[in-house]
């Protein structure tokens, strides 16, 4: 008896021992991805000063690309396989006589005081027909417009990842009112939220184009498919553009 208690306390040390290797190892690996991760993005997007005075800017809407879903849709919002169409060859966005040039300016960092959100932003471009989320930043859906292009201005984030971090975590916590403020090279563009909703994980409605400047923020939320290796809802902030 003797013996098997001492075995099983040495098992149970030994046991231990492994889960706070393997905490502190997954912890560690963590540590380092959002270390790489916030390099590639620093070299991408430098930080701004403090937010300054946007001057009010009329610009009017250029063509754009709009994503376009199969009827047998099964994907999610950030791994459908988007097939693009000029709005010339729609029709659907009015034109204008005289088009005013805006200048693209990507954005470069998201803030929101309210979440206390705070991240740096980097293009999610499209590869083998997926948008690619970007680990411990937040992902501008390659195609969507970006600030003060008079679209929509579409932002993805990861939810909780250790190893690609949960910068679109809280944003479910955002009111109608809160600000989020977007930064470019030269400016702050603000948007109020005037909206939050739950959509199915393939609803592409969310990130079709608008005809007025909008910021629309997606993340996962629901239930975990294991099948699918996703979630099987996205939890979905819009905000617009303040003057």
């Amino acid at each position: 008896m003797k013996r098997f208690l001492r075995w099983l306390s040495n098992g149970l040390i030994f046991s231990g021992i492994a889960i706070l290797v393997g905490t502190a190892s997954l912890y560690g690996y963590s540590q380092y991805e959002q270390a790489q991760a916030t390099r590639a993005a620093e070299a991408i997007s430098p930080r701004l000063s403090p937010p300054t005075t946007l001057t009010a800017v009329s610009a009017s809407p250029t063509p754009g690309i709009i994503p376009t879903v199969n009827s047998n849709a099964t994907r999610s919002v950030v791994d459908e396989k988007p097939a693009f169409v000029p709005w010339s060859e729609r029709g659907e966005r009015p034109a204008t006589s005289t088009p005013t040039p805006v200048p693209i300016l990507p954005a470069r960092r998201i803030t929101a005081d309210s979440i206390r959100l705070d991240a740096p932003v980097v293009e999610s471009p499209i590869i083998g027909g997926e948008w690619q989320v970007p680990k411990f930043a937040a992902g501008h859906l390659e195609g969507t417009d970006q600030p003060l292009q008079g679209g929509n201005i579409v932002l993805a984030g990861h939810v909780e990842s250790i190893s690609s971090g949960n910068v679109f975590a809280h944003i479910d916590r955002l009111h109608p009112g809160d600000i989020v403020r977007l930064y470019t090279k030269t400016t702050v563009v603000s948007y109020k939220v005037t909206k939050i909703e739950t959509v199915a994980n393939n609803d592409m409605q969310v990130v079709a184009p608008t005809l007025k400047e909008v910021l629309t923020l997606i993340t996962c939320s629901g239930e975990w498919l294991p099948l699918q290796h996703d979630y099987n809802e996205r939890t979905v902030v819009i905000a617009d553009r303040v003057s």
